[in-house]
């Protein structure tokens, strides 16, 4: 039935079902593969089960020869590659759309992988990106209705496709992941050789692992004993592929974007083994602060604080319709609160039974929302909702129970855990102490400033008649600085007196002390905020 359907326009069939586009561009070649792939990570532009039947998509492509390899390593290492490696399987492992890989050994015995770009690949791209584009011309007007232009998507097709040629990044990449990652339980990332790397060859380290779409395989076909004589548990890769993205996102600020299943290798201990680096996304702290701040209302429930986090997070302009965006919000976050079920059992949410879990689709609809309201999502944000969804896609394929709620509950209670340690190191607490000497030394001039001018009804506080959220909240902010400021200074005046009773077993000054503390630190908070 496919093979009939070649040669009639796409939207003039009746019925492009994910899976006639997954065999269509199957059989269109490298470029269209890729095209498929990268379509498939993105759950926030095509429908989610394009999504799951595309991320199946896989690069059969025959190999390049030997001797076109052989040349392509001896013009890039400056001498036969026999003399670096004391072994090379002259036959690939793997071939890609975009390079081939083969298994090599070093003179110490250790195994390693020489990845190779196919030659002319470039030229190959240009020339086929002109028929990609005609392609999602016709997908954007026929049964897919992209909500951006082809000509958009395209060009983010463009320039994810010469980032994965640009092998120098990609090495830079690997490198930078590699010395984040080398304490992560939950992930392995491949050490890698910059000695003998260059534009066009990557060398890394050997993962010997089974592919994770090998995995889904097994998984959807039901070969479970299979899985078992793999020591491979669904359940355990799905936590752990949460887990690594999470902690990628959060602790290293630096993370794989390219989840494609064949990108993940299972090691043993159903470990996460990270390749290709073609593709990897960067949080700010600002952002990232914003992002922890976001999630855990989030997984909290708190449809307030959520909307108040994400407003913080995207980027307005004139032409941006807040109150627009504030309905669709609520409206939206009251549907996924509600499909929400728990198991009273355990207290976490279950996960849904179908392909799309009700976190990813809640999120799509949000960035939908945004969209629609003119309001901008930052790219590395952006890039980083992509991958999660991507994540609980490839969870979902698992059969798994493990979801982002259920796992991201878990690591942002860890993670706030590790950050509040962290600030109470001396090295973090020394600049607090600072700052709350110089609180204690200025302080009481400055009340005693507010509180004459308060007398003497000469306080005022300018208001603001455009009273948007973020005003109200600043106002709300400056109140509360000028009531702590006040308490800190009866606080003071308390410490001043002599023979201060005991409470509990504890001196009152001890009390006293501390309270004046968390004080001043509350009022070093709020005035950051407000700078």
């Amino acid at each position: 039935m496919i093979a009939a359907e070649e040669n009639i326009p796409l939207t003039q069939r009746k019925l492009i079902t994910p899976a006639r586009l997954r065999h269509w561009l199957t059989r269109k070649g490298p470029i269209f593969i890729k095209l498929g792939q990268f379509l498939a990570l993105r759950p926030d532009i095509i429908p989610q089960e394009y999504c799951d039947e595309l991320i199946k998509l896989l690069d059969h492509i025959p190999f390049s020869p030997w001797y076109e390899v052989k040349d392509v390593l001896t013009q890039e290492l400056g001498r036969d590659p026999e003399e670096v490696f004391t072994s090379i399987n002259k036959r690939p492992i793997g071939a890609g759309s975009l390079a081939q890989v083969h298994l090599a050994s070093l003179p110490n015995g250790k195994e390693v992988i020489i990845k190779v770009l196919r030659p002319g690949i470039d030229r190959q791209i240009e020339k086929n990106l002109k028929h990609a584009r005609l392609l999602l011309k016709l997908l954007s007007i026929g049964p897919l209705k992209l909500p951006i232009s082809s000509n958009e998507l395209i060009n983010e097709l463009s320039h994810w496709l010469y980032q994965e040629l640009d092998f120098s990044r990609e090495m830079a990449n690997l490198t930078r992941l590699y010395h984040l990652s080398k304490n992560s339980p939950q992930q392995t990332v491949p050490q890698p050789y910059p000695q003998w790397s260059s534009r066009r060859v990557i060398i890394t380290e050997y993962l010997e692992g089974v592919p994770l779409s090998e995995i889904i395989h097994l998984v959807q076909t039901k070969a479970y004993e299979h899985l078992a004589r793999l020591h491979i548990n669904p359940d355990e890769v799905a936590k752990n592929l949460l887990e690594s993205c999470l902690t990628q996102m959060f602790d290293f600020h630096f993370f794989h974007m390219d989840l494609h299943p064949g990108n993940l290798i299972i090691l043993p201990d159903n470990t996460l083994g990270f390749v290709d680096f073609g593709l990897c996304g960067y949080l700010d702290s600002t952002i990232n602060a914003r992002q922890v701040r976001y999630f855990s209302a989030m997984l909290s429930g708190h449809s307030e604080d959520m909307f108040h986090a994400a407003i913080d997070i995207l980027e307005t302009d004139e032409f941006s319709d807040e109150e627009a965006f504030k309905r669709d919000f609520y409206t939206q976050t009251s549907v996924w609160q509600a499909r929400q079920p728990i198991d009273v059992s355990t207290n976490h949410v279950v996960p849904s039974q179908n392909s799309r879990s009700r976190t990813g689709e809640w999120l799509v609809q949000i960035m939908r929302s945004a969209r629609k309201a003119n309001m901008r999502i930052p790219t590395g944000v952006l890039a980083m909702y992509r991958t999660l969804l991507t994540a609980e896609s490839v969870c979902h394929l698992l059969s798994t129970k493990h979801s982002l709620p259920s796992v991201g509950k878990r690591y942002f209670v860890n993670h706030q855990t590790k950050e509040i340690t962290r600030s109470l190191s001396p090295e973090n607490l020394q600049p607090l102490m600072v700052n709350i000497i110089g609180l204690l030394r200025d302080s009481p001039g400055r009340l005693e400033r507010i509180l004459a001018d308060i007398s003497e009804r000469r306080f005022t506080i300018n208001a603001n008649v455009n009273d948007t959220n973020k005003n109200r909240k600043a106002a709300n902010q400056r109140f509360r600085l000028l009531a702590l400021s006040i308490l800190s200074v009866g606080l003071t005046i308390l410490l001043t007196i002599d023979n201060l009773p005991v409470v509990f077993g504890i001196a009152m000054e001890t009390w006293l002390v501390s309270v004046l503390i968390f004080v001043y630190m509350w009022i070093l908070l709020l005035w950051r905020q407000l700078k």
